[in-house]
């Protein structure tokens, strides 16, 4: 780090102080609405999500720098907030190249989060499943092939952004993105964490989606081998999305998910079902966007259904 605080100094001196620039991060998601199960009304209320405060300074046209903070709910039994830093890396760009170092984000499913383009109204799936994290702390390289090509490598820690690293076990990824035609995208991902005591876990993603002027569709198809480093522990998602616009600031969406895992049922009922999402997008302003949404949840573990009604909505400056 210390070599690398010496870089940004003489490149100050090259560019005019003119280039330098900051702005602040704020962004939150939340909701509410009314869930139902099998016993009737299963939850009820309104919902803070996620709440990122933050600041990025560009210092020239190749340094950049970003600290964000990220407040949010604690494991899935927590009933409590907690806060923690989401992001606080450096960011080099020269030329085809791209580096990103300190605590960033992943590439394993930003993306396919970015194709879908509504996480304020529910995660990704791999994101939503746990598969992996959406910020951890290493470096992530980036570089431009063509127009066409791009490829991505990265190395991490392996245990997100809530946690310090607790062995010698590193996360390591390798992605392609690949635009043959206008409109059209596909991404292929892999990644392997190791373990010092047990076998690898392993992530492979595929992605496919075109995207027109007033629509878009996409299609992931996800494995992960070994899952927490366990032998035999398989799991398989299937994720599909759209949407269209029907009017100024106004789009429809539709996604279906579905989820199927190899190896003893007791451990992979979480991991295992069906959902399916509907759902109207109004973009008010560059400040609010609001969305009125159905979620229908199909768990394996039974045959009950469970349907949530809501308003999601998000701001960010």
């Amino acid at each position: 780090m210390l070599m690398i605080g010496s870089i940004p100094a003489s490149a100050q001196q090259k560019e005019p102080s003119a280039t330098s620039s900051g702005s602040p991060i704020i962004t939150i998601f939340g909701d509410g609405g009314v869930g139902v199960g099998s016993q009737g009304i299963s939850s009820v209320g309104f919902n803070l999500e996620r709440a990122y405060l933050g600041y990025q300074y560009k210092l020239n046209s190749h340094w950049q720098a970003k600290v964000v903070y990220d407040m949010g709910k604690g494991d899935d039994k927590s009933i409590e907030r907690m806060g923690y830093i989401k992001n606080a890396e450096i960011d080099y760009a020269k030329g085809r190249w791209k580096l990103n170092m300190g605590l960033t984000s992943t590439a394993q499913f930003n993306f396919q989060e970015k194709f879908w383009s509504y996480r304020y109204v529910y995660k990704s799936m791999m994101d939503q499943c746990k598969w992996g994290n959406s910020a951890d702390l290493g470096l992530r390289a980036t570089y431009q092939a063509t127009d066409w090509l791009s490829a991505d490598v990265s190395v991490f820690n392996g245990e997100g952004y809530k946690k310090i690293q607790s062995d010698k076990a590193m996360l390591y990824g390798l992605g392609l993105t690949i635009q043959p035609l206008q409109g059209l995208s596909l991404r292929l991902y892999g990644d392997m964490r190791g373990s010092t005591d047990t076998v690898s876990q392993y992530n492979m993603a595929f992605f496919i989606g075109y995207k027109k002027q007033s629509w878009r569709l996409g299609a992931e198809y996800n494995m992960q081998l070994n899952h927490s480093n366990s032998e035999g522990r398989d799991l398989q998602a299937l994720s599909v999305y759209g949407a269209c616009r029907i009017a100024d600031h106004t789009e429809v969406y539709a996604r279906y998910d579905m989820g199927t895992s190899d190896g003893p049922q007791s451990w992979s009922y979480g991991h295992d079902g069906n959902t399916a999402i509907v759902g109207l997008h109004y973009q008010a302003n560059q400040l609010l966007s609001v969305s009125p949404n159905i979620r229908i949840n199909l768990p394996q573990s039974g045959n009950a259904t469970n349907v949530y009604a809501c308003v999601s909505a998000k701001i960010n400056l």
